[in-house]
């Protein structure tokens, strides 16, 4: 497993992490927006928001390009999923 590093202005140098931009929102504003979560083969995190959970469930499970193109994928650092992670009580992840 490689990890894909990323230059972070707070953080410096970190794993990346791709999430939607209603999670980027938490990392601004600290409201809990729910949070679903994995690693991908190269060790990143992949992580989304209920109301992105919502829109999957809706479609069958199906996660297509048009729901994906909706999630606006953002790239930050696992040092700032951290901290979304904490604003929904979540303490371990790894």
């Amino acid at each position: 497993m490689s990890s894909h590093l990323v230059r972070c202005a707070t953080h410096g140098s970190d794993t990346a992490a791709f999430v939607c931009s209603h999670l980027v929102e938490t990392l601004r504003d600290g409201e809990a927006r729910g949070v679903f979560w994995s690693r991908d083969h190269d060790g990143c995190i992949n992580a989304y928001c209920s109301r992105c959970a919502d829109a999957i469930d809706d479609n069958g499970g199906e996660l297509t390009s048009d729901i994906e193109t909706k999630f606006d994928i953002q790239l930050i650092c696992e040092a700032c999923f951290t901290k979304i992670a904490h604003s929904n009580g979540l303490r371990e992840f790894n």
